[in-house]
C-alpha cells in the first residue's frame, strides 16, 4: 500500500475535492432552472427563505409534499450567502458530489492503496451521468452522499468496533431520511442485513458493537421533530401525501408516465458509469472471485439498490445512482490490478465502448434534427465526438495502461465540460421560458390553467394564480381582462369555449413531452 503520509498524498484529498467541485459546478450559474424538479425545488426554497418558514414546504403558495426539507434548508443557506440565483440553488449539490468522491477515495485508499483510490475517483469524475446528478438542484446528491456515508461507516464500525463511526452511520441515515424519506432507512438496513448474512455473522455479538437501539433513538431524535411539526402544521396532509403518494404509490404503480421495466435499473448504471464503467462486468467478476469483506460490501451495496428498483413500477435514471459509489469502488479495485499492458480480454470492452461512444453524437444529431424545435442546434451534437476519440486513444495505448485509462478519464471529463459549456447552453436557449418571458408584459396579470411549466413561476418571481375549471378561468378573466393564460396545448379545446381568448405563443418544452401554450384575452 502506498504511503498516505507522503506530502503529495496529504494534499491529494484536498486537490481531489476541489477538482470534483469544479467539475460538478461547471456553468451551474449560467443555465436556467428549467427542469421541472429543479424549478420546483429552487422555488420552494425561495418561498421558505423569504417567509422565514422552516417547517411547511410550499411552491407557488401551495403545499409541496414531494420531498422532506434538507435540500431546501441548504438552498436557503446558499441564498443567504450568495443571493437567490441558479448557482445558489445548485451549490450544495456540487459540494455533496465532491464530498461523495472524497469519501469513496478515502475508503478505497484505506483498504487497497492510492492506486485503487485514484481509479475509484476517476470512475466517478468521468461519469457524465453522475455529473448530471451533482449539477441538478434536487435532493438526490444529498441522498447519495449520506447513504454512502452510512454504509461505509457501518463497515468501518463493524470491522474496527470503534464508536466514532457510529456517528457517520446513524447520522447518515438520519440526514438521508430528511433528504428523501424512508428509502434512506430501508436501503441501508437491507444492505446491512444482507451483508451480515453473506458474512455469516448475523448474530448479536456482531450487532451489539453497532448499538442498534441507541442508533435508532439517535435517528429518531434527529428526524421525528420535523415530521411531527409538519404533521401538526398541515393536519397530517404532508405526511399522508408524501408517504402514500410519493413513496408507496410510486413504487407500486406507474406515475407521471415513468414506467419501470426490470432491465432499466441494470442498464442505466452500466451506461451511467461510462467510460470507465465499460469494465464493470470484469470488475464485478474480479470482486466475486476474490470476495473479501470490503468487496462483499460493495457487491451487496450495488446489488441491493439496483435489485430494489427492478421491482419498482415507476423508474427514473436517478433512482439507481446511489449504487454508483460502490460500482466505482469495484472499478478502482479492479483497475489497480492491471499491469503495464492491458489484458487482451479488455480489448473487446474498449471496442464496445467505441461503438457506444459513437452512438451518442450520431444518435444525438439525428434526434435533434428530427425535433422541429431543436433542429437548429443539431450540429452541436458532434462535439460529443470527444468521447469516441478518447476511446480510440485508449485502444491505441492499450500497451500502456496508465495512458489508456487517463485517456478515458480525460475524455469523460472533457465531455462533461463540453455538455455544460457548449451543448446544454444552446439547448437551454430554446426552452419556452427563454423564448416567451422576455416578450411578455409581466406587469399584466398572469394565470395558469390546469398545469404549466414551473420554471415560469421561478423566473416571474411571484406566485401565479391557478385555475382548474373553465368557470374559474372565466371568472379570473372577467376581473383581469388583460391577463395572460399559460397552459398546455392539451387543453386547447377548452380554450375554444371561451370567447375572446387568442393564442399568443406556442413553444415545445425541451426534453419534455408537453408543449406550452400562452394565450391573451380580449374582452368580447
Amino acid at each position: 500500500m502506498e504511503n498516505a503520509s507522503a506530502p503529495a498524498s496529504r494534499w491529494l484529498p484536498f486537490i481531489l475535492f476541489i477538482a470534483a467541485f469544479g467539475i460538478y459546478s461547471i456553468n451551474s450559474g449560467g443555465l436556467m432552472l428549467y427542469a421541472l424538479d429543479e424549478a420546483k425545488n429552487a422555488g420552494c426554497a425561495r418561498e421558505m427563505y423569504r417567509t422565514g418558514e422552516w417547517v411547511v414546504p410550499t411552491f407557488n403558495g401551495q403545499l409541496r409534499t414531494d420531498k422532506p426539507p434538507l435540500h431546501y434548508y441548504h438552498m436557503m443557506l446558499a441564498y443567504r450567502v450568495f443571493g437567490i440565483s441558479e448557482f445558489s440553488a445548485r451549490f450544495f449539490s456540487a459540494i455533496y458530489g465532491a464530498l461523495t468522491v472524497l469519501l469513496v477515495f478515502l475508503f478505497a485508499r484505506q483498504y487497497w492503496g492510492q492506486k485503487a483510490a485514484l481509479g475509484s475517483a476517476a470512475a466517478m469524475l468521468a461519469s457524465v451521468h453522475l455529473a448530471f446528478q451533482f449539477h441538478f438542484a434536487v435532493p438526490d446528491p444529498y441522498l447519495i452522499f449520506f447513504l454512502t456515508l452510512a454504509v461505509l461507516c457501518f463497515f468501518r464500525a463493524y470491522e474496527t468496533k470503534k464508536g466514532i463511526y457510529l456517528l457517520g452511520l446513524y447520522g447518515g441515515v438520519a440526514m438521508g431520511t430528511l433528504a428523501k424519506g424512508p428509502v434512506a432507512i430501508g436501503l441501508p438496513g437491507l444492505i446491512f442485513l444482507i451483508f451480515l448474512l453473506v458474512q455469516r455473522d448475523l448474530k448479536w455479538s456482531a450487532l451489539k458493537p453497532l448499538r442498534p437501539f441507541l442508533g435508532a433513538l439517535f435517528v429518531a431524535a434527529l428526524v421525528l421533530p420535523w415530521y411531527l411539526l409538519v404533521w401538526q402544521a398541515t393536519d397530517g396532509e404532508w405526511v399522508r401525501e408524501f408517504f402514500f403518494k410519493h413513496n408507496l404509490n410510486r413504487y407500486a404503480s406507474t406515475m407521471e408516465l415513468h414506467r419501470g421495466y426490470g432491465v432499466l435499473p441494470i442498464l442505466f448504471p452500466l451506461i451511467g458509469m461510462l467510460p470507465l464503467g465499460i469494465f464493470l462486468p470484469h470488475a464485478v467478476g474480479k470482486a466475486w472471485k476474490d470476495r473479501t469483506p470490503v468487496l462483499k460490501l460493495c457487491l451487496v451495496g450495488a446489488g441491493v439498490i439496483i435489485g430494489f428498483f427492478i421491482f419498482s413500477q415507476t423508474y427514473l435514471p436517478n433512482y439507481t445512482v446511489p449504487a454508483y459509489p460502490y460500482l466505482a469502488l469495484l472499478l478502482g479495485y479492479f483497475l489497480a490490478q492491471a499491469t503495464d499492458t492491458l489484458p487482451k480480454r479488455w480489448y473487446t470492452a474498449l471496442l464496445v465502448l467505441l461503438i457506444i461512444a459513437i452512438l451518442f453524437p450520431v444518435g444525438g444529431f439525428f434526434a435533434l434534427k428530427a425535433d422541429k424545435t431543436l433542429s437548429p442546434i443539431a450540429p452541436y451534437a458532434w462535439g460529443l465526438l470527444v468521447l469516441p476519440v478518447a476511446a480510440i486513444l485508449a485502444y491505441l495505448w492499450r500497451d500502456r495502461v496508465k495512458k489508456s485509462l487517463l485517456a478515458l478519464t480525460t475524455g469523460g471529463i472533457l465531455t462533461i465540460a463540453y455538455i455544460y459549456l457548449g451543448f446544454y447552453p444552446q439547448m437551454d436557449a430554446w426552452n419556452p421560458v427563454v423564448r416567451t418571458l422576455p416578450d411578455m408584459d409581466t406587469e399584466r396579470p398572469i394565470v395558469y390553467y390546469r398545469v404549466m411549466n414551473p420554471a415560469y413561476i421561478f423566473y416571474l418571481d411571484e406566485p401565479v394564480p391557478a385555475t382548474h375549471t373553465l368557470a374559474e378561468l372565466e371568472a379570473f378573466l372577467e376581473e383581469n381582462p388583460d391577463a395572460y393564460v399559460i397552459s398546455r396545448i392539451g387543453w386547447r379545446r377548452d380554450f375554444n369555449k371561451i370567447s375572446g381568448l387568442t393564442e399568443w405563443r406556442e413553444v415545445k418544452d425541451i426534453l419534455e413531452i408537453p408543449t406550452t401554450l400562452i394565450l391573451t384575452y380580449d374582452e368580447p
